[in-house]
């Protein structure tokens, strides 16, 4: 017959395995970028496949003007094509050691038990793939972030499996400005206008421009000493943000909010429309039961795993600025 510590040992790894949808919703409000996205819908599950891919449109279809009994253009429509991304795997580790269990006896300690370990793999998950979701795309083992789809560099590299260096394929360039600030924090209306530059360069059509703006913590301070009737805004995620305990100012109905991973000068202008995190079903933030060591008959391993990749499918409706500095 099974000891007390072994049938509490199960319990906790089945308590923890419950609480994975709820894990999920902690890391995401860890994550601002992550967050919105779920927010908006752009959280997508995939069934199969070996890659993700984002249907692209990148010429324009047939349109024409006819007088009476004319003929209608019905040439083959071209200018579509597929972005790639490959998928990647994730996985933060849970470890139960028989010893913290017999410590940890009653209801009370044990339920402590299970928050802590759930803490620490929320924490740590969320920190890396925060990391992550801006990185330059250079570790090929990692989910690719905002460096790579965004780049500083746009007319070079490879993003979804285009090369953008190909002068053809300028339309899967993003939006950039590079010239210096330094003067942001001294004279506010200076920044506003870089921020006016990249919305207004980000916004091909009314009503399609960015919806969520993120910056270092410096940037989002000099930002949001300007005045406040310009940095309100009205209902819609960003108020959710902030009921979320985010900080969160307005531009132009746009989220504005701050990440501690954000490059240095760093301001990202995006629209989340054209921005998913796809992950495999089957492995989105899903448990794995706990296994038992042959070697380690007093521990349980388990892990919660993720099969995602962050995807872009409009490159010109995104937009970064590289180079505020003060």
């Amino acid at each position: 017959m099974p000891g007390g510590a072994t049938i509490t040992t199960k319990v906790l790894a089945e308590t923890l395995f419950e609480l994975s949808p709820v894990m999920e919703d902690n890391i995401s409000q860890m994550i601002p970028l992550f967050w919105f996205l779920k927010a908006r819908g752009q959280v997508i599950e995939v069934d199969g496949g070996y890659d993700f891919r984002e249907r692209l449109a990148y010429g324009k279809g047939s349109f024409g003007y006819y007088e009476r009994f004319g003929t209608l253009d019905t040439t083959p429509q071209e200018g579509f094509t597929h972005a790639i991304y490959l998928q990647k795997r994730c996985a933060g580790s849970i470890v139960v050691e028989e010893w913290d269990v017999l410590q940890n006896k009653g209801r009370h300690a044990i339920g402590q038990l299970v928050k802590d370990t759930q803490l620490q793999t929320e924490i740590t998950m969320a920190e890396e793939l925060g990391e992550d979701l801006f990185n330059d795309g250079s570790d090929s083992a990692r989910i690719h972030g905002l460096q790579h789809l965004v780049a500083d560099a746009p007319t070079s590299g490879t993003v979804g499996d285009i090369d953008r260096s190909d002068a053809t394929n300028s339309w899967w360039r993003n939006n950039i400005y590079t010239t210096a600030l330094s003067t942001f924090e001294a004279t506010w209306l200076n920044g506003w206008h870089v921020f006016q530059r990249l919305y207004i360069a980000a916004s091909k059509r009314a009503n399609d421009g960015p919806n969520f703006i993120v910056t270092t913590d410096d940037i989002y301070r000099y930002y949001t000493a300007g005045p406040a009737d310009r940095l309100r805004f009205q209902g819609g995620t960003p108020t959710q943000m902030a009921e979320a305990g985010m900080a969160v100012a307005g531009f132009h109905g746009a989220a504005v909010t701050f990440d501690a991973f954000c490059p240095a000068s760093h301001a990202y202008f995006l629209n989340t429309k054209y921005l998913r995190m796809k992950a495999l079903r089957g492995a989105n933030f899903v448990m794995k039961p706990t296994k038992t060591p042959a070697n380690q008959p007093w521990v349980d391993i388990g892990a919660l795993v993720l099969i995602a990749q962050l995807t872009m499918s409009q490159a010109a409706k995104q937009a970064v600025a590289t180079n505020i500095t003060g």
